[in-house]
């Protein structure tokens, strides 16, 4: 069994620093996140380890009803130009999905993603990982994880 402990709660400064800990970027969006999420984020990063670059979006109804994930500043800024207009994704079926990305002034950009939310069934609270896959040209691998 075991022991819940004060270090179990995290809030949303916590869940930052540790993910960064990871090598895992998240979306600093204008709104709380909840312990439970904070929680499940942690572990699913612990649990992935990335090796190769990727972000984190805990999944909120805006995101959904907007038709877009914010891609971290941070890491768009690494690993994207500006001049780059569209982003192939890959979801956990291995379909391919062609997204528009709309930069934002403040670093990073919008996925807009319609399409991938109603093929994916998507919703608040589920929890995406993208990964840069290496390969001719530029993949994000989707992995999604029911909230």
């Amino acid at each position: 069994m075991v022991e819940k402990n004060e270090s179990d709660d995290y809030d949303e400064f916590d869940l930052w620093a540790s993910l960064e800990e990871m090598g895992m970027c998240i979306a600093r969006k204008e709104r709380t996140v909840t312990k439970e999420e904070s929680r499940r984020a942690v572990k699913i990063a612990g649990s992935l380890r990335p090796k190769i670059p990727s972000f984190m979006v805990i999944l909120q109804s805006s995101d959904i009803t907007h038709n877009a994930a914010y891609v971290p500043g941070k890491f768009a800024n690494e690993f994207f130009s500006r001049d780059v207009k569209s982003i192939k994704i890959e979801d956990d079926k291995k379909r391919e999905h062609t997204l528009l990305n709309n930069w934002r002034r403040n670093g990073g950009f919008a996925l807009l993603w319609a399409k991938l939310t109603r093929n994916n069934s998507l919703q608040k609270g589920d929890i995406c990982i993208f990964e840069i896959v290496p390969r001719n040209g530029f993949l994000l691998k989707l992995s999604v994880f029911s909230g």
